[in-house]
Formats: structure tokens, C-alpha cells, sequence
């Protein structure tokens, strides 16, 4: 018997890749939620919530941002993680719980490899190694030579046990005997009020929101960890002129993402129109430049190269842990 198709199908009956067109160009039809796990104004935060407010604009629609900082950016995480994959829950995200957090906590509540669709890549940023101006230091062999002479009696402001802060100080002990007393805060901008009023020794952070205090001679900047020297503070030398060839991998980086099984056109038209304001001039000098990202970084990066940009940094940061010294807890 032969059957009689409609000539018009309601959209539950439509073909998996042709609904995905359909809801691509109907998208957003409402405002978007994105979670940033960071407090508001954190370098890392600037970027992500910058782009929410570029994407507001020419995607006709709110994005709405929702900073869901604390445990090592976990609770934000989390949440995007287990929202609904209708692309109106999005995520800024940091490498912190992408690649970092694996390393730190032998269990997760979300699934880091295989919960959130990529895509777009904001860069990576350029730390600037800081120090108090009331230490007796203005390098960072100097840095080192105290650290070393006096273990334990310096401080390094972290932000946590599971982050970036570690990371450093495992290096700095494993490969030249530095060993620093580590200091958490809940932010990084906290973490350097307190190296500016000499409640801790040093610390590493984004190079963008230093430069202002740095000039005012209210920090030392020792050094940047970019392969080359930063074009607003050119006096300023690399940890490699300096002698320490520290992973590249240590540098965070910030991109946004949607969880896992938002269809993929939406994914895509969310990586075209990040990809053009990427290239916006002056977004890049107002945002990118001024927070201390990469200037290598401003490529069209697509969703697929961005997840196998974060394959590859979690295999070489897995690397640089294990040189660091630092073991994942097994329980």
C-alpha cells in the first residue's frame, strides 16, 4: 500500500539537521543566561562578559550575565553543565575548571571532557609575575635567591589550592628550589590589593589591571610570561630573558561554551558572530588588548579547533603538573 506524506510536516517530524537550520535562525527568540564561575570585574571575567554584551547587540536579545563564583569554579561550572542544551544557557569559562580542576580533585560533579559544547576561543592571557613594593626585590632571580635563602617566609597570593597559584609555586620549588608560603583569596584582584599593600610577597596575575597600579609605583612588575615582551610595559622582561622557561601552558585562558547537546547550528551561528566581533578593532583594543590576552590569539577559531586546541592544553598542562611536582589526589 503506498502511503501519502502531507505536504507540510510539523517541526517534531522535520529531519534532525534541517530542525537545526530551523532553530538557528530563529535563535534567540529570548534572553540568554550566561554563567561566569568568577566574581564580577576579575580579569578572567572582563572578556566573557564583554562578549555577552557584544552578542546582545547584534543577536537582537539580552545576554544576561550571572557570576557564579567559588570552589575553584566549580558551582558555576556545574550549572552550565546541567542546564537545559537549548542554547540559552551559555557559559564563560576559564581553563581553571577545564583542565586545572582534573588535576586537583580526584572527583568532579560535572563531566569536564565531555559536558559542554566549545565555542569560541577569547585567548589567552599574559600574566604579569608582581611583587609588593615594600619587598627588597626588583627581579625575579632576586625573587628566587630570597625565596630560596628564607623557604616559606615569602607569600604567594592564590587563588585557592587548586589553582594557577600551585602551579607556580610547585614549579618554582621542583626546578629552582624556591619554595613560597601560599595565600588564598577569592579573587585575583583581592589577591593583588594585597600585594600592593605588602600583606603578601608576589603573585602571578593577567598584566592588564597591574599596569595602572605598577606605573603608579604602587607594585613592582618583575616580569611578563609571554614569549615576548608586552608592548604596554616594553621595559619589562619575559621569564624566559630572565632565565626561567616556564610551560606556556600556565597561562589561563578564557572562551565560552553552551553544555553539551545545544544542536549545532546554533553553535555555529554563536561562532560566527564571536568570530566578527573578535575581529572588531575596536573590541580588540578595548577588551582584548586592554585585559592582557595574546595578540597571536586573534584567529577565526572554530568550534572543532577549539575543542582540539583544549585537548591538546589539557595534555600538555597534565605534563607541566607532573614536572611541577603535583599529583591528583586519588580520593
Amino acid at each position: 500500500m503506498k502511503i501519502l506524506l502531507p505536504r507540510r510536516l510539523p517541526l517534531t517530524f522535520c529531519l534532525a539537521a534541517a530542525c537545526g537550520g530551523v532553530l538557528a535562525q530563529g535563535y534567540p527568540n529570548k534572553p540568554v543566561r550566561v554563567i561566569i564561575p568568577l566574581p564580577a570585574g576579575s580579569p578572567a571575567e572582563v572578556p566573557a562578559r564583554a562578549m555577552s554584551d557584544a552578542l546582545s547587540k547584534v543577536l537582537g536579545q539580552p545576554f544576561i550575565v550571572e557570576n557564579k563564583p567559588g570552589a575553584d569554579q566549580i558551582i558555576g561550572a556545574d550549572a552550565c553543565a546541567k542546564a537545559p542544551p537549548d542554547g540559552y544557557t551559555l557559559c564563560g569559562l576559564s581553563h581553571t575548571p577545564m583542565t586545572i580542576n582534573p588535576l586537583f580533585h580526584a572527583k568532579l560533579p560535572y563531566d569536564y571532557e565531555n559536558g559542554f559544547s566549545p565555542i569560541g576561543y577569547l585567548g589567552r592571557f599574559v600574566g604579569a609575575v608582581v611583587a609588593s613594593p615594600k619587598l627588597a626585590v626588583n627581579t625575579v632571580p632576586e625573587l628566587i635567591e630570597l625565596a630560596k635563602a628564607k623557604p616559606e617566609s615569602l607569600s604567594w597570593a592564590t587563588l585557592g589550592g587548586t589553582s594557577m597559584g600551585p602551579m607556580y609555586n610547585g614549579w618554582f620549588k621542583q626546578n629552582t628550589g624556591a619554595s613560597f608560603l601560599q595565600v588564598p583569596y577569592k579573587g585575583s584582584l583581592e589577591g593583588f590589593t594585597a600585594v600592593m599593600a605588602g600583606d603578601v610577597s608576589a603573585m602571578v596575575i593577567a598584566v592588564g589591571p597591574t599596569i595602572g597600579p605598577v606605573k603608579a609605583g604602587r607594585a613592582k612588575m618583575l616580569a611578563v610570561t609571554s614569549a615576548n615582551r608586552w608592548p604596554a610595559v616594553p621595559d619589562v622582561p619575559t621569564l624566559k630573558e630572565v632565565g626561567i622557561d616556564m610551560p606556556p601552558s600556565f597561562n589561563s585562558w578564557i572562551g565560552i561554551f553552551a553544555p553539551a547537546g545545544v544542536p549545532a547550528d546554533i553553535i555555529r551561528r554563536l561562532n560566527a558572530e564571536m568570530v566578527k566581533v573578535m575581529n572588531d578593532p575596536g573590541f580588540k583594543a578595548r577588551i582584548i588588548t586592554a585585559t592582557g590576552l595574546e595578540a597571536d590569539d586573534y584567529r577565526n577559531v572554530t568550534p572543532a579547533e577549539f575543542a582540539a586546541f583544549i585537548k591538546e592544553d589539557r595534555e600538555v598542562i597534565n605534563k607541566a603538573a607532573a614536572a611541577a611536582g603535583i599529583r591528583k589526589p586519588t580520593q
